[in-house]
């Protein structure tokens, strides 16, 4: 019995499935404009992520082939865990000038943002950090993508979970 409540109890801190199931990009133009379009990209499976364990991802693609400006754009991400769903978005500043065959400019998310969730009747937290782009390349579309982290410690300061040492050496004190 003693090893079946040890066995048992490590699978708590298992790990949390979650998928993106769309993203968006909203431009607002400061001053310039120009021609863009975002086509977002979706998970094909759900991704199993453990405490501290991240995921990158490519948000979706932009492409700009004509356009000279400055101003802040907003990329909104749809979340799903099995028991929560959910949305986060990152905004950040921006300004780009392209012509067809060339791009230069830059976006930059700022801070990374949190995703809280409940899995199983425990709730938890994922960091999405966007990750700002700049620079020059040959071509006109960019890739919008980020890393996401399982935290380690759970949201809203709900219990923690136990760690597998511990309920290791709680079973073999019943066992003994």
């Amino acid at each position: 019995c003693a090893v079946m409540l040890v066995l048992g109890m490590v699978g708590i801190a298992s790990a949390v499935p979650f998928e993106i199931s769309n993203s968006s990009l909203d431009v607002t133009w400061t001053w310039g404009g120009g021609f863009l379009t975002y086509t977002p990209n979706s998970m094909s499976a759900p991704v199993d992520l453990d405490p501290g364990d991240s995921f990158d991802f490519t948000f979706g693609t932009l492409d700009i082939p004509l356009s000279l400006g400055a101003g802040t754009a907003e990329l909104s991400v749809d979340f799903y865990t099995p028991d929560t769903g959910g949305s986060v978005s990152g905004t950040g500043d921006f300004f780009v000038f392209s012509f067809f065959f060339f791009l230069a400019g830059e976006i930059d998310f700022s801070d990374p943002k949190i995703y809280a969730y409940e899995y199983e009747g425990t709730e938890g937290a994922m960091s999405i950090d966007f990750h700002d782009l700049s620079g020059i390349t040959l071509g006109t579309s960019i890739d919008i993508t980020g890393t996401i982290t399982s935290l380690d410690t759970p949201a809203h300061g709900s219990a923690p979970v136990p760690e597998p040492a511990t309920i290791l050496l709680m079973g073999t004190g019943l066992l003994g």
